[in-house]
C-alpha cells in the first residue's frame, strides 16, 4: 500500500471524497438515532466506495436515487428478516458473511427508508460524481498506471503482468476501460 496524494488536477474529486465522507457521517448518525442498522451499513459502503472509485459512487448513487425515487419510504421486509432474527435479537451474520458487492446491492435493492432530506443530497453528490468522471480519470487509477509503469521499467519486462484486486464492479470495470485504453 501507498498512499495516492491529490493533485491540483483532482480537486473535484477531492472535493466528492469530502462530501460524501459528509453524507456518510450524516447518514450514519441518523441512522444510529433512529436505530436503522440497515443505512447505517448502507452509509459504510458509500464511504468504501468513494475510496474505491468515482465510478463506483457515482454508479452507487444512481442506484440509490432511483430507490428513493421509487418512493419506498419503509425498510424492506428482507433486511427485517436478516437483521431480526425469530427470537427478536438480532441476527447480522447473514449480512456480515456477505462481500462489499453483495451487501451494497441488498442494501440497494431492498429500497431502505430513506433519511431525511437524502434525494436532494444523493442529486447533490451524484453531479459532482459525473463532473468528477467528465473531468479525468481517477487519482488512484492513474497512480496504479505509474507504478505498474515503474514496475515494468525496474523488471526490464514491457510486457508484466499484474494481478489487481479490487472489492467493487464499477471499479473493476473502470480500471479495465482505463489500462487498455493506455495499452
Amino acid at each position: 500500500l501507498f498512499p495516492v496524494a491529490w493533485q491540483n488536477r483532482h480537486a473535484a474529486q477531492h472535493r466528492l471524497y469530502e462530501a460524501v465522507t459528509d453524507y456518510v457521517r450524516h447518514g450514519y448518525n441518523q441512522a444510529l438515532i433512529a436505530q436503522q442498522r440497515h443505512i447505517g451499513f448502507l452509509m459504510i459502503l458509500m464511504q468504501r466506495l468513494v475510496v474505491s472509485s468515482t465510478r463506483a459512487i457515482r454508479t452507487t448513487l444512481e442506484r440509490r436515487l432511483a430507490a428513493l425515487k421509487e418512493g419506498e419510504q419503509q425498510a424492506s421486509l428482507r433486511l427485517a428478516e436478516l437483521e431480526n432474527g425469530a427470537d427478536g435479537s438480532e441476527n447480522f451474520d447473514e449480512l456480515y458473511d456477505m462481500d462489499g458487492q453483495e451487501l451494497l446491492d441488498e442494501l440497494l435493492k431492498s429500497h431502505v427508508s430513506a433519511l431525511q432530506s437524502e434525494g436532494s443530497h444523493v442529486e447533490t453528490l451524484l453531479d459532482a460524481a459525473v463532473r468528477c468522471e467528465q473531468a479525468g480519470p481517477d487519482a488512484k487509477a492513474e497512480a496504479l498506471i505509474e507504478w505498474v509503469y515503474e514496475l515494468q521499467a525496474e523488471e526490464n519486462e514491457p510486457d508484466l503482468k499484474v494481478l489487481i484486486f479490487t472489492e467493487f464492479v464499477p471499479t473493476q470495470q473502470m480500471l479495465k476501460e482505463f489500462l487498455e485504453a493506455r495499452g
